[in-house]
């Protein structure tokens, strides 16, 4: 009670309208603590799931390749392009070529992230019936390259594809689906 006391005399020694500005952010703040409402359950959950979608991760999952015949001599390289990023398969130190067969290993990459993706792939390759003719016979190239001009728009998530590739010969294009990938772009 001393305390108040020794409030209401400090207080008294300033002017009038410094008084009443005084008065009024306490009435103020005391009305702000006594009825402003309160986080309800579904709010807090509301910025738990946030959190959760702050702390997942996008991934990308190559999950097949198929040549168009298939070849299982062939050795490949497949590159993904997302968002101008380039990201190889296989990315595993020291192996650079993978064969293409059903019992093909997969790739999962984690990616940034982003509001949207833009997805297109590339794909070199070697082996198999690969070979260019020189002035004199045949000899194996170094590699082939397989393209598409489409890119892929994913904006929402989980999303899954079956992407054609086409074979590119001396800046031309093959009009048959020459390679697909199946991917999926999702977050965890």
């Amino acid at each position: 009670m001393e305390s108040f006391e020794t409030f209401l005399k400090f207080i008294n020694s300033y002017p009038i309208w410094a008084k009443t500005g005084i008065f009024a952010g306490i009435i103020v703040s005391i009305s702000i603590a006594v009825f402003a409402p309160r986080g309800s359950i579904a709010e807090s959950s509301a910025v738990s799931k946030s959190k959760a979608t702050i702390d997942s991760r996008v991934l990308l999952l190559i999950e097949d390749i198929k040549l168009f015949p298939a070849n299982e001599n062939i050795d490949i390289q497949l590159y993904a392009v997302v968002n101008g990023t380039k990201y190889k398969h296989p990315s595993v130190a020291g192996v650079e070529w993978m064969k293409v067969g059903p019992n093909m290993s997969h790739q999962l990459i984690e990616l940034p992230k982003a509001d949207g993706y833009e997805i297109r792939f590339e794909l070199k390759y070697k082996g198999g019936s690969v070979v260019e003719e020189s002035a004199t016979n045949l000899v194996a190239k170094e590699f082939e390259h397989m393209a598409s001009q489409m890119v892929t728009q994913v904006l929402a998530l989980p999303f899954t594809e079956t992407y054609n590739l086409y074979k590119i010969k001396e800046g031309s294009r093959d009009s048959s689906v020459s390679s697909s990938v199946k991917y999926t772009l999702y977050q965890e």
